[in-house]
């Protein structure tokens, strides 16, 4: 468990600290025109800066959405509903950045409807341009069992980067977009995101931004000749390695499968490639919001170990494990799911492993 005590020392130290980001983080949300300022990127048009030095794990934005629209939606009607937004919100989202221009479109619209008035016209070519920004810009927002596509408008003026300082964190039932730091961001650094799964192969995560977006990614993590670029590409596919030699224990959520017919032995190599996975996700501040699932499923390795030899060691384990996955949660998940695992960290604590 030296892995973990490692952990967990790294965790505490940082504690403090977190507490500190989060009163930060509260303060930077109110004043969000302070934290960061939208302006030209070299070679990507319009970008999101750093104004002031910003502490991991603080809220960079809270961004309120201007427009929501959901799949299947008539596209007549979805132009209806925009052109009922303030005029200024309007002309906001038709800045935002195009997959085409909108020359594009008016050879095709011009030859459908020759007839038609010059308003009717230019009406139709921005539904088609809607449509481009929405495509381009548009972040697909969970509510309830639905999902969405909304804009932003300093959201989508953040620029992709495989390796983001920046990470979408759960909303806690506002709608707005949070995004929140991943490390340490020092005023004037352009803020990113990721676009695309960032833990996919250079050639997958190049094809799919050249694909959607139309550009070649020139980040450290994409660029062959930074230093970064190897080191990263080889943490990436020493991560997937573990991930398919373990695939017979785990399921696609991480978690053991068929729990209670593995022996000892099984269970302790499980418990190896989930220490070998966190290590390698915690190694670079762009991965560690995947280490929840991977402490959640080590957490249930460690019970199904206890409840096989009913050693003491093994229930200490699963609690150290709890605690990180509640710790993560709380910065990527929110209170609530956070909530529901500190109840059950109380039960474990008392020895109780009834429903576990």
């Amino acid at each position: 468990m030296a892995w973990l005590r490692r952990i967990l020392k790294l965790q505490s130290t940082s504690q403090a600290l977190g507490r500190f980001a989060r009163s930060a983080g509260q303060h930077l949300g109110k004043k969000s025109s302070s934290v960061f300022e939208i302006r030209t990127s070299p070679g990507k048009g319009l970008g999101v800066f750093a104004t002031k030095d910003i502490p991991r794990n603080a809220d960079i934005m809270r961004d309120p959405p201007a427009f929501q629209t959901w799949n299947g939606e008539d596209l007549v009607e979805r132009h209806r509903r925009f052109i009922m937004l303030p005029l200024k919100t309007r002309q906001n989202i038709l800045k935002l950045s195009e997959g085409k221009s909108v020359l594009d479109y008016r050879p095709i619209v011009y030859a459908r409807y020759p007839r038609n008035n010059k308003y009717e016209r230019e009406s139709i070519l921005e539904i088609f341009k809607l449509e481009d920004i929405i495509d381009t810009n548009a972040f697909t927002i969970a509510h309830c069992n639905r999902l969405t596509a909304e804009l932003f408008l300093n959201g989508c003026r953040i620029n992709h980067s495989c390796i983001p300082n920046v990470d979408q964190v759960d909303n806690e039932g506002t709608g707005d977009l949070v995004m929140r730091a991943n490390r340490d961001i020092n005023a004037g650094e352009e803020i990113t995101t990721s676009y695309i799964m960032r833990a996919a192969p250079r050639e997958i995560r190049q094809r799919e931004l050249s694909g959607r977006w139309g550009f070649a990614c020139q980040c450290p993590a994409c660029d062959l000749g930074h230093p970064f670029s190897r080191p990263h590409k080889q943490r990436l596919k020493a991560l997937l390695r573990i991930y398919m030699n373990s695939v017979c224990y785990l399921g696609d959520d991480g978690r053991l499968k068929r729990p209670g017919t593995w022996s000892y032995a099984a269970l302790e190599r499980v418990t190896d490639s989930f220490r070998r996975r966190t290590e390698l996700l915690t190694q670079h501040h762009s991965l560690r919001s995947f280490t929840r699932e991977v402490y959640l499923g080590a957490f249930e390795v460690a019970i199904a170990k206890y409840k096989l030899r009913r050693v003491r060691s093994d229930l200490k384990e699963a609690l150290k494990l709890l605690q990180l996955t509640i710790q993560a949660e709380r910065i990527y998940f929110g209170e609530a799911i956070a909530r529901s695992h500190e109840e059950l960290y109380a039960k474990l604590e008392k020895g109780d492993i009834s429903g576990v």
